[in-house]
């Protein structure tokens, strides 16, 4: 299973397990350190797949995808900025 694969996964389980509801939740992983991958905007997470997610940079240059990434993006942005690790 690649990273990606296991964004969806997980984003999967978030849903079923209830800890997330309608298109809430994003979720993100870090690629490198300049690069993420993140769940699309008002998408429900039970229903995503790997062609959904988005691969971004951390200066909002959409790599990959063709949808519009999380709107909470700046602040997965801030996070990641503020944590190397």
């Amino acid at each position: 299973m690649n990273i990606v694969e296991e964004l969806v996964e997980y984003s999967k389980l978030a849903w079923d397990r209830g800890l997330t509801e309608s298109t809430g939740g994003n979720m993100s992983v870090r690629l490198d350190a300049n690069t993420i991958y993140i769940t699309p905007h008002s998408s429900i997470k039970h229903f995503l797949k790997p062609k959904d997610i988005i691969k971004i940079t951390l200066d909002d240059k959409i790599i990959e995808g063709d949808g519009e990434p999380s709107s909470e993006r700046k602040m997965h942005f801030l996070i990641y900025k503020e944590r190397p690790d």
